[in-house]
């Protein structure tokens, strides 16, 4: 999909491939791909994950209905890696925004989500520069392991430091393991169910959406659990 090759380009264009299987993803997989997937067994059914786009908000934008709403509340996600080769794990990034006055079950909102490769600087770099961008209540990064290294860091340091009194530059830990990864509010499989009950809305007004959320839904939560992961679920 990064270098857009297909193996007929007499009979189909990369395009039509792609629009293919943003109609019916299963379709595809099975005539395309040689992989028949069971509906019944996925974690998110397409209804919902289709139903959860906004195709009018575009990549990180709040939406007039957001503010009007008290979404404007901002907590960052960030899974790193250790990585720094292309064959290394993908780092993950999600900026969510939600209304912290509304009570459970809330709605959340999906400003930005997306998974990349780099260099530990420029992991720090990334951390450091969305939480300003979004002026986010708090940036969340996992801990675990190896991971550990990032909240070491001189940079992060210092950065935390200089935060004021009252927004503060919080960056707080998390540490999953095999008790706590599925999580009964937040796990995997959980969340399906917050697509499933429309409480979730996706940002697809705009390329950058379509770019980074094509991926997301045609494959990682739209096969899931039998989709590859890349960090972005």
């Amino acid at each position: 999909e990064d270098t857009e090759e297909v193996l007929w380009p007499e009979a189909f264009s990369f395009q039509h491939l792609m629009q293919m299987r943003e109609s019916d993803p299963v379709s595809f997989e099975k005539r395309m791909q040689n992989n028949a997937i069971e509906e019944s067994q996925l974690t998110y059914t397409r209804q919902s994950l289709d139903a959860s786009r906004n195709f009018k908000r575009g990549w990180g934008q709040f939406s007039d209905e957001m503010r009007e709403g008290g979404y404007s509340t901002v907590i960052n996600g960030f899974d790193p890696t250790s990585g720094q080769t292309g064959r290394s794990k993908w780092c993950g990034f999600a900026s969510v925004a939600f209304n912290p006055r509304q009570t459970h079950p809330r709605n959340y909102f999906v400003l930005e989500l997306s998974h990349f490769r780099a260099p530990f600087e420029d992991q720090i770099r990334h951390i450091i520069k969305k939480h300003e961008d979004y002026n986010a209540y708090a940036s969340i990064i996992e801990l675990n392991g190896a991971h550990q290294y990032l909240d070491q860091s001189e940079t992060l340091r210092k950065w935390k430091a200089a935060g004021d009194s009252i927004n503060g530059h919080r960056v707080w830990p998390h540490y999953t393991d095999r008790i706590n990864k599925p999580d009964p509010l937040v796990g995997v499989a959980n969340v399906a169910e917050i697509f499933k009950s429309a409480r979730i809305e996706l940002p697809y007004g705009d390329e950058e959406c379509l770019k980074q959320l094509g991926y997301f839904i045609n494959e990682e939560a739209g096969k899931a659990p039998m989709s590859p992961t890349t960090d972005m679920l």
